[in-house]
């Protein structure tokens, strides 16, 4: 382990120690303790959301609650003509062919197929895959250009923002703040 000097106010000391030793009174010898277990908390904590590029595509982490949103949003920005949706569901393979208005129609109604790790939707030339429980990844034929427009389409109707300067990124929101590694 490692000393290291950093310059902290002594507001943000008060507010660490609060946070991590609520119901102790103050002692300086253990605020280098208090401030390593806020760090660390911050380094584990799993993001909320993720987006990033990967060498074919897309990758996403989407809550529960904002999977019908991140499809909306998907559907509406590459604005396939032909989509076609495919799982098992009762131990039988499902597959249908629609347009845009129908999908939208079905991801409303089908909420527990949207969790599903056999869900699979081509968009055109787009390929959705799903491992389940939020995690997604959009594949083939998408441009650097064309990555930054999706990301930045689905952090908005998400309702976040921020700036993507280069072609390959890592952003993670997590509790509200969005962290951005390019």
């Amino acid at each position: 382990m490692g000393n290291r000097n950093v310059k902290i106010s002594d507001e943000v000391v008060a507010q660490v120690w609060r946070r991590v030793y609520p119901r102790r009174e103050y002692s300086p010898s253990l605020v280098d303790g208090a401030v390593e277990k806020v760090l660390r908390d911050w380094v584990n904590q799993e993001p909320e959301i993720y987006i990033g590029t990967t060498p074919s595509g897309l990758a996403f982490e989407i809550p529960d609650e904002k999977i019908e949103v991140f499809l909306k949003t998907l559907v509406n920005v590459l604005g396939p003509a032909k989509i076609v949706v495919s799982f098992r569901k009762d131990s039988e393979s499902k597959e249908f062919s629609c347009k845009k208005r129908a999908f939208l129609e079905f991801i409303k109604r089908n909420p527990p197929v949207l969790r599903d790790p056999t869900l699979m939707v081509e968009f055109d030339r787009h390929t959705l895959i799903t491992g389940g429980e939020g995690c997604f990844s959009l594949r083939e034929g998408l441009s650097g250009k064309r990555k930054k427009q999706v990301a930045l389409a689905m952090l908005h109707s998400l309702g976040y923002s921020c700036n993507i300067r280069k072609g390959e990124f890592e952003i993670m929101i997590q509790k509200g703040g969005t962290e951005i590694i390019q």
